[in-house]
């Protein structure tokens, strides 16, 4: 049985930490793979255990002690080779990238690394080139990502696949009517609540929208929490918002909650593989979104979503409005959205590509 160890250092607990869970998940079904998840202790109850399948032996532990680079960490990846002899390590995490690579040069595993963003917080990739430290092959959430791998980390392109995370659910649209009011048209954002996803901008195209189509009833729910709540709140009132916008927080039934709308919107200053995309498109609904990484992967602009020049709060409202008045666009492009997601799914079966980085073919 070949032993895959995936690690986390998940600061919260949102996009990147669901696709791990779809990784280990799926992979745990093959019966000649003994799948271990290491996360920090803080996000192992509450999100980790209660999304894994319970195939996954999940192994928490404690991230307070770390530092940016600190020995604690390769302490740590010494600590989990020695005791579990994994075969495979998956790295999801830029420090985790750098420690395991160092150990890569006392111990005899493989090293996978997948790449979830762009990264545009960086400035310097100066560690990893000073000591050339990499994994053996890299995995890019999209298009975009894979070229940033390339472009800003040197990394070859025979040692990248692109493997999007596209989960199909099979729930039916019975949910429509349970949140909201009747007549009322259903916006719908789902993210963690800080400046990278956008909301202000969301907002504040909202502002325009109301000016625009004040006859018009609508509503948005903002499905998630973080740091910039405060601030958003704020701004609903200066726009005059409240009676507008509901925060609803971190909730386990977002899928239902899409089915329940009629517009999602994406909003995000940057992003690797948008899953709330995936998810609002595989739940029918007609998109919004900046032209931010991995939309472009999944929709053509006016066939399976709107798509807007980044940060463009204009172009955002407009984009919004021309879905409120039309109720026949709306129809149209939440279907091919759907039929989109259903032909990438066939294409794009994870466990298998991940198999196939894994061990070639």
């Amino acid at each position: 049985m070949v032993k895959i160890m995936h690690i986390s250092e998940a600061i919260a607990f949102g996009g990147a930490e669901r696709v791990i869970c779809s990784y280990v998940t799926a992979l745990a079904k093959d019966k000649n793979l003994d799948i271990i998840l290491v996360v920090p202790d803080k996000y192992y109850n509450d999100f980790f255990r209660n999304i894994c399948s319970n195939e996954v032996k999940l192994i928490p532990y404690n991230k307070n002690f770390f530092s940016k680079l600190s020995f604690n960490r390769f302490k740590l990846i010494k600590n989990l080779i020695v005791k579990y002899k994994p075969d495979i390590i998956h790295t999801h995490d830029p420090r985790m990238l750098i420690a395991v690579s160092l150990m890569k040069k006392f111990f005899t595993i493989k090293h996978f690394h997948t790449q979830h963003s762009k990264e545009v917080w960086r400035k310097s990739y100066l560690i990893e080139k000073l000591f050339n430290l990499n994994a053996d092959h890299y995995i890019a959430v999209s298009s975009e990502v894979k070229n940033f791998l390339i472009n800003k980390r040197g990394v070859d392109t025979n040692n990248i696949s692109i493997i999007f995370n596209i989960n199909i659910h099979n729930k039916q649209s019975e949910y429509k009517k349970s949140i909201g009011k009747n007549q009322i048209i259903k916006l719908i954002a789902v993210g963690r609540i800080e400046k990278e996803k956008g909301f202000d901008l969301l907002l504040k195209a909202l502002a325009k929208i109301k000016e625009k189509i004040s006859d018009r009833n609508f509503e948005l729910f903002v499905v998630g929490s973080g740091s910039m709540l405060p601030y958003l709140k704020q701004l609903t009132v200066q726009f005059g918002l409240v009676e507008k916008v509901n925060f609803i927080g971190w909730r386990n039934d977002v899928f239902d909650l899409l089915l329940a709308s009629d517009i999602f919107i994406l909003p995000s200053r940057n992003e690797g593989m948008p899953l709330s995309l995936v998810e609002a498109m595989t739940a029918g609904l007609p998109s919004v979104c900046f032209d931010v990484s991995g939309v472009k992967d999944l929709i053509r602009n006016n066939i399976e979503g709107i798509v807007c020049k980044p940060e463009d709060i204009d172009e955002l409202a407009d984009g919004i409005i021309k879905l409120i008045l039309d109720e026949k666009l709306r129809f149209g492009i939440g279907e091919r959205a759907k039929q989109r997601i259903d032909e990438l799914s066939k294409k794009n079966n994870m466990a298998d590509r991940l198999i196939r980085c894994y061990f070639g073919g």
